[in-house]
């Protein structure tokens, strides 16, 4: 639910196997448009043990039962938290020393890889967003581990400096800014578990993935045909 204007997002999630994969297909609804995402496992190591802390999210209902559907009729629904019917947040509750001592953890081990919030390393190719990028960036467009540019006052068709160096425009500088996101060690996109997520294998199951997608006349609510539910503005007010 979209807090301000009482508009329902409706969502599908549908787990199947291809081509040897598991295949999690997420489907949005979104102003009367699908769009899909496609999620897929690559293995059944967890590599960690879960830690119970339950979500923190509120419904927008907040509480009501039965809101209407965009065409003002009730629509069948009981307002729940999500993690009904257990109380919220009670592993923070009573594991408040646990949750420290992870902290504790974390931080001690960062303190000797990190340079102000930056990973530090001396690839100038890709990694990890390391303090040397920052500073051919600029370190005023920083702020808080965030990249934060100050666009010329005009706007982003205007020149700017950054790093000893001004650029024609801001477009230009967020282009040689973006060379470097998320880029692996040899200056690629790929990794351990997939070497070129943009390579032809890849790009090909995607596409099929999709055109699947595109024909599926199974898709929750009716196809996503049946009225959306919406909040009236009087509800929205609460």
């Amino acid at each position: 639910w979209e807090m301000d204007s009482g508009r329902c997002f409706r969502i599908e999630r549908r787990a199947f196997e291809r081509n040897g994969l598991m295949i999690l297909r997420q489907t949005t609804e979104i102003g009367g448009k699908l769009s899909f995402v496609f999620y897929v496992k690559v293995c059944n190591d967890p590599e960690s043990q879960p830690i119970p802390v339950q979500s923190r999210d509120y419904t927008a209902l907040a509480g009501l039962d039965n809101v209407p559907d965009n065409l003002g009729r009730p629509y069948p629904c009981t307002a729940r938290d999500l993690d009904y019917p257990t109380k919220r947040d009670t592993w923070l509750d009573k594991n408040e020393a646990e949750m420290k001592k992870q902290k504790t953890l974390v931080s001690s081990h960062f303190a000797n890889v990190c340079d102000n919030g930056f990973e530090v390393h001396d690839n100038p190719v890709g990694g990890p967003l390391s303090s040397a990028h920052v500073e051919a960036l600029g370190k005023e467009h920083f702020e808080g581990g965030l990249h934060k540019p100050k666009f010329h006052e005009d706007g982003l068709h205007k020149p700017m400096a950054a790093g000893g160096k001004v650029y024609t425009t801001g477009f230009h500088y967020l282009l040689e800014a973006h060379e470097l996101g998320g880029k692996n060690e040899d200056g690629g996109y790929g990794g351990p578990l997939c070497q070129d997520p943009y390579g032809e294998e890849v790009t090909r199951i995607t596409e099929n993935l999709l055109a699947q997608a595109e024909i599926d006349n199974t898709l929750a609510f009716n196809n996503f045909k049946d009225p959306c539910p919406s909040l009236t503005k009087e509800q929205v007010a609460l």
